[in-house]
């Protein structure tokens, strides 16, 4: 029998560094996508849009992010794969996981922002290096999200950052 999901304790903001533990159900041969099957039923998922509007995070095959929630130790985990090599980060809250994959989005869009659009083009030009882009390329993409935000635009007007 499974435990059942509990929230953790609040803990310290800081990240484990480095290698956590070798990913569940990560042999890391095959393409990407094969790797991503072997993810199924482990606690992992493969992230495939982030921020409000669900810009691609990563570029499949080659570069998977994938998140966790390892409920032995209470850590919300982040990996990434690029091309068969895979890092595996630990966080000890939500926030901290959210601002770690925020950061790794940024990182591979700026390689390419071209391809994600004008309004990613402008906001990695109007970001300084090292500082998180606008709310709205940050955090976990949902439904909820995008109609929140068609409410906001109706209703009075969303914020700029929004």
């Amino acid at each position: 029998m499974k435990a059942p999901f509990t929230e953790p304790k609040p803990r310290p903001d800081t990240p484990t560094l480095g290698a956590y533990r070798e990913i569940r159900g990560g042999d890391y041969f095959g393409d990407g996508y094969d790797w991503m099957e072997k993810l199924d039923g482990t606690g992992w998922h493969a992230i495939p849009g982030w921020g409000r509007d669900g810009w691609d995070l990563g570029d499949w095959p080659l570069i998977i992010i994938a998140q966790a929630y390892d409920r032995d130790n209470g850590d919300y985990l982040l990996c990434e794969r690029v091309e068969g090599d895979v890092t595996v980060w630990a966080y000890h809250t939500k926030e901290a996981l959210y601002e770690a994959t925020d950061r790794i989005a940024r990182t591979h869009w700026s390689r390419d922002p071209e391809s994600r659009g004008e309004a990613m083009v402008e906001a990695l030009a109007n970001t300084p290096e090292g500082e998180l882009l606008p709310r709205r390329f940050r955090g976990p993409f949902s439904w909820a999200r995008v109609e929140e935000f068609k409410r906001l635009v109706a209703d009075k007007g969303a914020p700029a950052d929004y």
